[in-house]
């Protein structure tokens, strides 16, 4: 039997609305001290009723990701770049631009420009904000 850890944690329990999926029941696991949600798992709505009412070992399916993550303390910046696209081009290329240009050692970078102070005009280009993350032993 491997080692066990224990870790902080928080559960969320919901029932997705809208789609063209069968309703089920999804439960989502989170890392407390990341705040990396890592385990999404989903059950038919007749299998989790199951499982509340003491059946065991009901079927289900799950995704697991981020364990890289799982433990690891978050560490958020801001940054600001200046980029030679106009605003005008649009922010999928903006995006584009600052994935390809924004990438620093040890961070992983969000290219996500939506929020109204994201991108502002320059006089050549113009000037994105953005932020960076790692994660680092707590």
């Amino acid at each position: 039997m491997k080692d066990r850890t224990t870790i902080p944690c928080a559960i969320t329990i919901s029932k997705p609305q809208g789609g063209s999926r069968e309703p089920c029941i999804a439960v989502n696991i989170s890392d407390s001290v990341s705040g990396i949600h890592f385990v999404e798992a989903s059950f038919t709505l007749a299998a989790f009723m199951e499982a509340l009412t003491g059946l065991g070992g009901v079927k289900g399916t799950a995704e697991v990701f981020g364990l890289e993550y799982v433990g690891l303390k978050r560490v958020c910046e801001d940054r600001t770049i200046n980029c030679p696209l106009s605003i005008y081009d649009g922010r999928d290329k903006l995006e584009e631009w600052l994935a390809q240009n924004g990438q620093e050692d040890g961070w992983l970078v969000s290219t996500y420009l939506g929020s109204q102070t994201s991108v502002k005009h320059a006089e050549k280009g113009c000037i994105l904000k953005y932020s960076v993350t790692k994660y680092i032993q707590p």
